[in-house]
């Protein structure tokens, strides 16, 4: 539970910008994603796809492991819940909430589960997608 456990500073780089947040090794990406937006409002946007790297510092420089991409701030399944046609019902939106919180998506992974190590860094990629 984080209520046990010390938060650390996660330093994350976008592009050529470093953000400094703090948070625990059971934060989620999704959560990584938003406190990212929670630092600045203009990186990303609710549906932007964020595409993560854990980059370990070591005695010849850096070991970067393999990405985890797709990411959003906000789960579709909770984008579609809200969509539905009011005479669907609420069971049909109970269950839409309930496949965001799908340990196999992506979002869902922890930065433990990364492997993720207070002194790491996570790179990270966002396509904003096309503007309309």
């Amino acid at each position: 539970m984080e209520e046990d456990n010390t938060p650390f500073l996660l330093r994350c780089f976008i592009s050529h910008a470093g953000f400094s947040v703090y948070a625990w090794t059971t934060t989620t990406l999704r959560e990584v994603a938003q406190l990212l937006y929670n630092a600045d409002p203009h990186i990303s946007r609710p549906l932007s796809l964020h595409s993560f790297r854990v980059i370990t510092p070591d005695t010849r420089g850096y070991t970067a492991r393999a990405a985890t991409v797709g990411v959003t701030r906000i789960a579709e399944a909770h984008v579609n819940a809200l969509l539905l046609p009011s005479d669907k019902g609420d069971d049909a939106r109970t269950l839409l909430r309930e496949a965001a919180v799908d340990q196999h998506d992506p979002a869902n992974q922890t930065l433990a589960a990364l492997g993720f190590m207070p002194g790491d860094y996570l790179e990270v990629a966002i396509d904003m997608g096309r503007i309309r």
